[in-house]
């Protein structure tokens, strides 16, 4: 939760946070990277993460293989 003071900056610049439902974290299975996104159109409904490679860890060549996951933990088929 947000104190008042940040809810007051917030509606004053109009800035609103991403609800925890939207947020996505990405993580590559190689070195580990990890960050959070937003939900894009392409990704399953309920997905909260995402394992890809990441820009650097991918090779010329390689087959872009993406996972994803609900809150669970359990995968989502594609």
């Amino acid at each position: 939760m947000r104190s008042p003071i940040a809810r007051l900056i917030d509606a004053a610049t109009g800035y609103k946070p991403t609800p925890a439902r939207e947020r996505v974290r990405i993580e590559c299975p190689t070195c580990g990277r990890r960050q959070f996104t937003q939900l894009q159109d392409g990704d399953p409904p309920h997905t909260r993460t995402v394992i890809a490679n990441c820009p650097d860890c991918c090779q010329a060549g390689d087959e872009d293989r993406v996972e994803f996951f609900d809150e669970k933990g359990k995968r989502i088929p594609q």
